[in-house]
């Protein structure tokens, strides 16, 4: 049964102080403007070199390119992505799929590593927008902008069931532990249009985490390959329970499908159960070559996992945090 309490415990101070030392892994910076295109008014920023481009009257002198002058005899100046604000996105599934697993169900270990790694990106004044996927794909309407320094009531003094956007600072992790004791799994998730539908209210490029047991009907390529086509940096961990990697089963049963109702009469013989357990080998480890392939942050786990272990030591073997 999903955890009907609000008071699902996450962490303690002294571990929320061991994540300030960790950062969300990025590969480039995001949403940079071009410095040598015009003024900028931010000072002591961390800047990567860009390009060249000819020099014109008015340029500063201090970006000319001297090596490149002695060899082309012509003034070119360079130009260098200014980095912008890190927006960090956790996209949490909580279809009823999430509710099993013993002693911990697949979904509370996915909210445990959601508000770990929104704690990890608010210890860096990175902006996280925490987004729960479920019933049918519907993601939530719409982005509730949230400013730290004055946050807007919603109407019903809540914040948005499927959403909450835009947080930024450490104390912000108390909005985001509150956001996470609310949810509850049900319903299915289509991630390829949950996806779709995040993308039409988010803009502002970023790191797109996706914790699920990918138990999608339709999938999960979809759903990878339309974040990095839009620009995002796309990572994954995978929660599966213990139960479904190696079944203990004999006998008669009728299964239910969690998501779709739908009954299975099956009676277990151990050629039936080896075959499961090669199907559940290829559709983890397909998994994990697409992500390989498409340059994917990669982690699978189970829910039996302690979180603290996971963020401490794997997400950083993984490359989702450094």
């Amino acid at each position: 049964m999903p955890d009907e309490s609000p008071s699902l415990d996450f962490f303690d101070s002294a571990f929320l102080r061991k994540l300030e030392t960790m950062a969300v892994f990025s590969r480039r910076a995001f949403a940079g403007r071009l410095r040598g295109e015009q003024r900028s008014n931010k000072h002591g920023s961390s800047v990567e070199f860009a390009d060249y481009r000819p020099y014109s009257q008015g340029d500063d002198f201090r970006r000319i390119d001297w090596n490149a002058y002695a060899r082309f005899e012509d003034l070119f100046v360079k130009l260098f992505i200014e980095e912008e604000d890190l927006f960090v996105y956790l996209l949490v599934d909580r279809s009823a799929s999430m509710a099993f697993g013993e002693p911990t169900t697949k979904f509370d270990l996915a909210r445990r590593l959601t508000a770990a790694v929104a704690y990890i990106a608010l210890s860096h004044l990175d902006r996280v927008t925490v987004q729960s996927l479920s019933c049918e794909g519907q993601a939530a309407p719409g982005p509730l902008a949230v400013s730290v320094e004055a946050p807007p009531a919603p109407p019903n003094g809540r914040p948005p069931e499927n959403h909450l956007a835009f947080v930024r600072g450490k104390g912000s992790i108390f909005t985001v532990f509150d956001f996470l004791r609310r949810l509850r799994p049900e319903g299915s998730t289509d991630l390829g249009r949950s996806v779709r539908e995040f993308l039409m209210n988010h803009h502002h490029k970023g790191v797109a985490l996706l914790i699920s047991d990918f138990l999608s009907p339709n999938g999960y390529e979809d759903a990878l390959k339309q974040l990095g086509f839009a620009g995002f940096q796309p990572m994954v961990i995978q929660v599966l329970a213990r139960e479904e990697l190696e079944p203990d089963l004999s006998g008669d049963f009728r299964l239910i499908d969690s998501e779709t109702g739908l009954p299975v009469d099956i009676s277990t013989t151990r050629r039936m159960i080896d075959g499961y357990r090669d199907r559940v080998r290829r559709f983890t480890g397909d998994l994990e070559q697409f992500c390989k392939k498409h340059n994917i942050a990669h982690l699978m786990t189970t829910s039996d996992t302690a979180a603290e272990d996971l963020v401490l030591h794997t997400l950083r073997r993984a490359g989702i945090v450094k």
